[in-house]
């Protein structure tokens, strides 16, 4: 295949993050300030595969080329990308081809079972689950009411670090707070290498949650340079927090409890989740659900055992780095990779499978090693036990349970543990969102597309919700904890007929009818809560760094509206945000000097863990009214 000059490099293969650390780290320092120019001209030059795909020859100039051999489509070394200029190795082609490059996807935590991530982050530590007997309750299932971070992170007889391990800390909270000083705009290739560095070198220390934050951040990073139309801001801002968050909490004192009472074993992480024995189980389907992110595309689908405990069974790959919404739907219309059952994910959806030989995670998720056997079988009703069971929970009871798995990394969390099970009534569209209301809440809820991406259904099928007030639906939603209560539509079952929303179009729906009651045209928001003040100035730094902070004239008004506001916190946060911008080391000749980040950055974390506290409490009020 040739692609041709001033094509947009989307064909690069993917590479491990350490091989961008070494080569970039080996560019001497007049070439290293050239990178970010290089990454951009890479993109203009003409580029070919080999005949099977396993070489990629850049012709970087008129006598040099550059090849980037892949080993199962991904560059796994230095020594794998070679250039036939006079400078190599140390040549600025090398550097630029591997910081263009979308960085390869964690695969560590598929498990001795060969199961496909469904997200791409390793998982941190969770505890292996037992079985003695049929449908056995793994620890952190929804069906008990805990969450992975409440079960799992118990005391291990590794209770202190090493010193390797506190050097690899050391090391990613300096990468990270550097990044947040410079900001996106100012985080060119090199900043992302030694961020790569940092967390390769976690990663052989032992440090798999904070590594897998890191090596996130960077793709992050990348993508907010790049204009990548799906990057959010909110999702750098997650990432960098885990970041800061664990290698601070790694660099803490050990006698104490580490920052959110998570334990070592729980900071630490694990290159690989576990399985365990699950022995027989009856599941009965409940939803599937596509799955579509920055580097994996697939389908997910939940499955409930008889003691009303969630499970999952996933397809999901990585992409090339361009997300396709055809590739989830096709995944939903697959096999699932389980035992010799030919049910699509979204026949099992309204069906049930029986395994003998099972094995499941402790988040939840079932292997599907040589061993398993499955064999397809009915499924009931939401209406019917044991899947009625989901809907009796109280919805407070509810709404603390997703509040909780909203503070772990999303691979953490165990199946179910976001999720809400409701009963509504659709009121109509309001304020551009459409409201319902729904059992157990004193204010109207918004419901949201569970994902924005168009190829999906599920924003045309809210559309269609949104045409028929007054009709009663009974649904599955992930908790969004934003300022107004709100939920993402996942799945809903209307007269018996079950509809997963990202997959399929809703049926033909009676004709719409008044709402049996009124409601306010809008959900309520918390604008008597002005926290917004501290959030701009955290999303400020984070997208153009701390200088942006450096001159805000209005900071000293903002902190004085938050104190009267009654939220002394966070005007301590703001003000103390706002004077480490300001701080500029000197010398005792009064001359400035290149100082640490470390300050500003702790700053910016208490502020963002703030805001996050903070959301959580509120999101409750604003479910149940001030109940």
């Amino acid at each position: 295949m040739t692609v041709t000059p001033g094509q947009a490099i989307t064909d690069l293969p993917a590479v491990e993050p350490h091989v961008v650390a070494d080569i970039v780290g080996a560019l001497p320092p007049r070439l290293a300030k050239r990178l970010d120019s290089a990454v951009a001209k890479v993109a203009t030059r003409p580029r070919s595969w080999s005949e099977d795909s396993a070489e990629l020859r850049i012709a970087v100039d008129e006598d040099a080329e550059l090849v980037l051999r892949t080993d199962g489509g991904t560059v796994t070394s230095a020594e794998a990308v070679v250039c036939s200029c006079l400078l190599a190795p140390a040549c600025l082609h090398r550097a630029a081809a591997v910081s263009a490059a979308p960085l390869a996807a964690a695969q560590s935590d598929a498990g001795a079972d060969d199961q496909p991530p469904p997200f791409a982050q390793p998982t941190s530590s969770t505890k292996t689950t037992t079985s003695t007997g049929p449908d056995s309750v793994p620890e952190g299932a929804v069906g008990d009411g805990t969450t992975p971070g409440a079960s799992t992170a118990g005391k291990t007889a590794e209770d202190q670090l090493s010193p390797r391990e506190r050097e690899a800390a050391s090391g990613l909270w300096q990468a990270g707070a550097a990044v947040l000083a410079a900001g996106t705009g100012g985080s060119g290739a090199v900043l992302q290498a030694e961020l790569l560095r940092a967390a390769h070198a976690a990663a052989l220390a032992g440090l798999h949650r904070a590594a897998a934050a890191a090596v996130r951040t960077t793709a992050l990073v990348r993508g907010a340079r790049n204009a990548d139309p799906s990057f959010r801001l909110a999702d750098l801002s997650a990432a960098l927090c885990e970041l800061l968050l664990v290698s601070h909490g790694l660099g803490a004192d050990t006698s104490a409890h580490a920052p959110g009472g998570d334990s070592l074993a729980a900071l630490r992480g694990v290159a690989r989740q576990s399985y365990a024995a699950a022995g027989s189980l009856r599941l009965y389907g409940l939803f599937t659900e596509p799955v579509l992110t920055d580097t994996h595309a697939g389908a997910v689908t939940c499955l409930v055992d008889r003691h009303g405990v969630l499970s999952s069974v996933g397809d999901v790959l990585p992409h090339d780095g361009s997300p396709d919404a055809a590739a989830a739907r096709a995944a939903a219309g697959r096999a699932v990779r389980l035992g010799d059952t030919m049910l699509s994910h979204v026949q099992l959806s309204g069906g049930g499978l029986s395994l003998s030989g099972a094995t499941r995670s402790g988040t939840g998720r079932l292997g599907a090693g040589r061993g398993v056997r499955a064999i397809g079988a009915a499924g009931v009703g939401w209406t019917e036990a044991p899947l009625a069971a989901l809907w009796e929970k109280p919805l407070r009871d509810q709404l603390t349970r997703a509040l909780a798995a909203h503070s772990l990394p999303r691979t953490e969390r165990a199946v179910g543990a976001d999720l809400l099970f409701v009963d509504l009534t659709l009121l109509g569209p309001a304020d551009g969102r459409l409201l319902a209301r729904v059992d157990g809440t004193a204010t109207p809820v918004a419901l949201l597309p569970a994902h924005p991406e168009p190829g999906l259904a599920y924003a045309r099928n809210l559309a269609v919700l949104a045409d028929h007030p007054g009709l009663r639906l009974r649904a599955v939603g992930r908790l969004a904890a934003t300022d107004r209560p709100a939920l993402h539509l996942l799945a809903a079952e209307l007269d018996g007929h079950r509809v997963n929303l990202g997959v399929a179009p809703l049926p033909p729906l009676p004709d719409p009818t008044p709402p049996p009651e009124t409601g306010p045209s809008v959900a309520p928001a918390s604008g008597d809560a002005p926290t917004h003040l501290l959030l701009r100035r955290t999303e400020r730094a984070l997208a153009s760094g701390r200088r942006a902070l450096h001159h805000d004239s209005s900071a000293p008004a903002d902190v004085a509206r938050l104190h009267r506001a009654a939220l002394p916190t966070a005007a301590t946060l703001l003000d103390g945000l706002h004077r480490a911008a300001r701080d500029v080391p000197r010398d005792a000749f009064g001359r400035s000097h290149p100082d640490n980040p470390a300050q500003f950055a702790r700053t910016w974390l208490a502020a963002v863990s703030y805001l996050s506290a903070f959301t959580t409490a509120r999101c409750v009020d604003l479910w149940l009214g001030g109940e």
